[in-house]
């Protein structure tokens, strides 16, 4: 169904198989759109590194019923792309729809919130770690009840306060699972003048927010060095498209 190609550093590489989420989109999409099942070769050029809590594999789903709903020209609604992708995976139909949005339910109930621009981002993948989702929500689950700053971070979106939305920054995987390396990894970051640090999803992955492009290119510089899966990005309004 598909053939993968991933940078050296990571370890573990995508099924090649029917247990692809690109395969799974694919199969329904064709399901959805009451469509044969027809020729279709997927080829992955994997550039987002694996178990890094970046939804990379969500991005790869969203991108196929994108994909497809252009090669078939079935026309379908943004709505009804939601609802494909929502049989997918918590994360696909954020991939697929994109922006600045606050995820409720299992991740498919999205609201649009007020995009978040004027910053540079820096994101770092401790080559040495990478984190099994289902064992970070075990320890999530664990957890002791503590303060949400989710209401905060909404407020300072609306008010396009750089220096609120970094201060509330709060990742409940980040508490329970304390990876040194991550910690380290922020250090650098906050050294380097970021306005706020965390790690992405259930990790490993850890993002910088900047507020200049130039200490963003610093750091990334730094951070290259050492940890080869390390990117310089800037936040995005859209989703998944066609090009």
């Amino acid at each position: 169904m598909c053939s993968a190609s991933v940078p050296t550093a990571i370890t573990s590489c995508p099924p090649c198989d029917d247990s692809n989420i690109c395969a799974t989109a694919a199969y329904r999409f064709f399901d959805a759109c009451r469509l044969p099942v027809s020729g279709v070769h997927i080829d992955i050029q994997k550039t987002i590194p694996t178990q890094a809590g970046l939804a990379g594999g969500s991005a790869d789903g969203a991108a196929v019923i994108v994909g497809l709903n252009y090669l078939f020209q079935t026309k379908l609604s943004p709505a009804a792309m939601l609802d494909i992708a929502a049989k997918i995976g918590a994360d696909v139909p954020f991939c697929l729809q994109g922006g600045t949005c606050l995820c409720t339910g299992i991740g498919a109930t999205m609201k649009r919130l007020p995009s978040f621009h004027g910053a540079h981002l820096v994101i770092c993948k401790p080559d040495t770690v990478s984190v099994s989702t289902a064992e970070a929500y075990q320890k999530v689950d664990a957890l002791a009840k503590h303060p949400c700053y989710t209401d905060e971070m909404v407020k300072a979106l609306y008010s396009r306060d750089l220096f609120m939305i970094t201060a509330t920054i709060f990742n409940d995987f980040e508490l329970a699972l304390q990876i040194p390396e991550v910690n380290a990894i922020k250090k650098q970051m906050l050294d380097c003048k970021a306005r706020g640090a965390g790690m992405s999803g259930s990790g490993s992955a850890v993002f910088g927010v900047f507020g200049s492009e130039g200490k963003a290119k610093k750091c990334f510089e730094m951070l290259k060095q050492q940890y080869p899966e390390t990117f310089l990005c800037r936040p995005v309004k859209t989703g998944c498209t066609v090009e």
